[in-house]
């Protein structure tokens, strides 16, 4: 069986997983507790949408467990003020538009006076 990161990045080049395969549990909470995408998508699958009957298992720590559901809780609906792209989001307050990419989407544009 293949696992593979949310983020998509490589499990050996972040030195989670070995070259036998072998993956380093510890590391592996490391890089979740920095990766926005991977918390995401754990927070989706331990929440339900993916799997409807998942259970969070007893070998993550509770600290890891409380995030998860933290993250869990709701879905956020947001709009860009910028662009006016609507997404929902399990972050209370993303970074950046998805479509844009701008960082103060949630802001009104100041217009300057003539």
């Amino acid at each position: 069986m293949t696992y593979k990161l949310f983020c998509q990045q490589n499990p050996q080049e972040l030195g989670i997983a070995d070259e036998k395969g072998n993956w380093h549990i510890d590391k592996l909470e490391e890089h979740i507790k920095t990766c926005k995408e991977c918390q995401i998508g754990l927070a989706k699958l331990f929440a339900g949408m993916l799997y409807p009957d998942f259970e969070i298992p007893d070998t993550v720590s509770e600290q890891t467990r409380e995030m998860f559901e933290e993250e869990c809780e709701r879905i956020y609906i947001h709009k860009c003020l910028r662009c006016e792209y609507t997404w929902e989001s399990l972050l209370k307050r993303p970074k950046t538009c998805p479509k844009c990419k701008s960082y103060t989407w949630d802001e009104e544009r100041k217009r300057r006076k003539k």
